[in-house]
């Protein structure tokens, strides 16, 4: 059964800034400006990070030294992750939770070249969304027949400012502060997510209207 939830990255801030005991594997899917400062981000929170980009030419430098160095006022240092790689089936084997950060264009073809090697148990973030965008994720995965239990998130937007100046650096200027929502409403106690997000949103609609008013203003 393919379950589907919008929320915010925010979410995990119970895993990155509180901890959590069992440290879950995480797979960041793209590594652009935003896939390098998240996974070297949760790398310096320690968690066992594998990195996928569909190019070698981005991710070759990490690929060789497995570190992504992170500058900025927000995080300076420089932290290895588990593996980068160019495969992925190899990049979420075994991994809880599945943060992609890809442009919305994407999204569809990375769900139909992740279909056959899903797992029962995994939960899937799109950073961000783009208003819909686990609605059509969701949608590719259940045409393709898939019959894994996983759950399907969207964030509303990503969760830092950050730029790449090289592959394996990367500068965080800032994290968000930003509005969540989850539907079903009944899978919020899956990470206990709910009470570590700075505001909740009343309803997936005015979540949505939201960020299409930002983009008109």
């Amino acid at each position: 059964m393919i379950k589907y939830c919008v929320t915010n990255l925010l979410f995990f801030w119970f895993f990155v800034l509180k901890g959590d005991e069992n440290m879950i594997k995480i797979s960041v899917v793209g590594a652009g400006n935003g896939g390098q400062a998240l996974a070297g981000y949760l790398a310096m929170k320690g968690f066992d990070v594998s990195l996928f980009n569909r190019s070698r030419r981005r991710i070759y430098p990490i690929i060789q030294t497995r570190s992504i160095k992170i500058e900025g006022s927000v995080v300076e240092g420089e932290y290895k992750i588990s593996f980068a790689t160019t495969k992925i089936d190899e990049a979420i084997k075994g991994r809880k939770l599945i943060l992609i950060v890809v442009p919305a264009f994407a999204h569809k073809e990375l769900a139909e070249k992740m279909v056959p090697f899903l797992e029962d148990g995994q939960i899937i973030v799109l950073n961000p969304g783009r208003t819909g965008g686990a609605l059509e994720f969701y949608n590719v995965l259940k045409s393709k027949g898939l019959k894994k239990d996983v759950i399907i998130a969207e964030a509303q937007t990503f969760i830092f400012a950050s730029r790449m100046s090289n592959p394996g650096v990367t500068r965080i200027f800032r994290i968000k502060k930003m509005p969540c929502q989850f539907l079903p409403y009944q899978h919020l106690e899956i990470l206990n997510w709910r009470k570590y997000c700075y505001r909740s949103c009343p309803n997936l609609i005015l979540l949505k209207v939201s960020y299409i008013l930002v983009l008109i203003i």
